[in-house]
């Protein structure tokens, strides 16, 4: 699967996981989509900008899923086997720990 299009598949997903590392930040996102959130408290502002990359996507006509390169659930441990082992450097680098069970959740939502 290229890497453009994992990400693609991938983003909305990652996102859902990733704002409660930083309420503010994720909330900053959502004003810059948005005016009409900045009235919005924190946590809803920060979750609402999962939302709009997503849209961004749709509007350009991106709808992709890891289904459409094939991949099946039976990939899915395999897959986070190597999401751990290969992509320790962005792992580690991600704000929030995530573990073995909790990728191959987000990539089961990315079927």
């Amino acid at each position: 699967m290229p890497h453009g299009a994992s990400l693609a598949a991938c983003l909305k997903q990652v996102l859902e996981v990733s704002y409660k590392s930083n309420l503010v930040k994720f909330a900053e996102i959502a004003d810059l989509f948005d005016d009409s959130v900045r009235s919005l408290p924190l946590r809803d502002r920060a979750e609402k900008s999962v939302l709009y990359p997503d849209r961004l996507l749709k509007d350009c006509g991106v709808t992709i899923g890891y289904g459409d390169y094939g991949i099946t659930e039976k990939d899915i441990e395999k897959a986070a086997d190597i999401a751990i082992n290969l992509q320790s450097f962005d792992l580690n680098n991600h704000p929030l720990k995530v573990t073995k069970q909790e990728i191959m959740e987000i990539y089961r939502r990315c079927l």
